[in-house]
């Protein structure tokens, strides 16, 4: 019994040491993004990632009944990196700090159909950040696009990253 537990004393911490290590690593691949990205703040930001297509439930019951309920296509960036955000908490009214790892698209012309071409590929997006507000934001913070396009990894600053080599 004493060895039983010894053994799983050593896997648990074992697992522990890995998972900070791997954080660690996950950290330093990080560029240090000290600005956030403010839902509303009217300045236009850049993201890159990978460009994914998401259907989701729409109107008029939002998945309760599917028989009658639209099916919507959202567009979803798996950003290169976390990045720190602040959006308004409309139950508190106290600002919501968060992390996000994807972040949605606004739909482009009245139509979720816009990014095709780029679906599966590696984009960087410019636009503003914006607070969930739509029927069909389906994440709490989104970004309205100005472009987007083929592209390489984009830092905090908005500057293309160089490649490693």
């Amino acid at each position: 019994m004493a060895r039983l537990t010894r053994g799983l004393v050593v896997l648990i911490l074992s697992a522990a040491v890995s998972s900070q290590v791997a954080t660690a690593a996950s950290r330093s691949s990080m560029p240090n993004c000290s600005k956030p990205l403010i839902a509303g703040a009217n300045e236009e930001v850049a993201l890159s990632g990978t460009l994914r297509k998401r259907f989701v439930w729409g109107p008029p019951n939002f998945g309760e009944r599917p028989n009658t309920d639209k099916k919507l296509v959202v567009w979803v960036v798996h950003l290169d990196f976390p990045r720190h955000a602040i959006a308004p908490d409309y139950t508190t009214g106290h600002p919501n700090k968060f992390v996000v790892r994807t972040i949605q698209i606004r739909r482009r012309l009245g139509t979720a159909y816009g990014y095709e071409e780029f679906e599966r590929r590696h984009v960087v997006v410019r636009g503003k950040i914006l607070a969930q507000l739509e029927y069909d934001d389906v994440m709490p913070i989104i970004v309205d696009p100005t472009t987007v396009s083929l592209g390489g990894k984009v830092g905090c600053n908005g500057r293309a990253l160089s490649p490693k080599i």
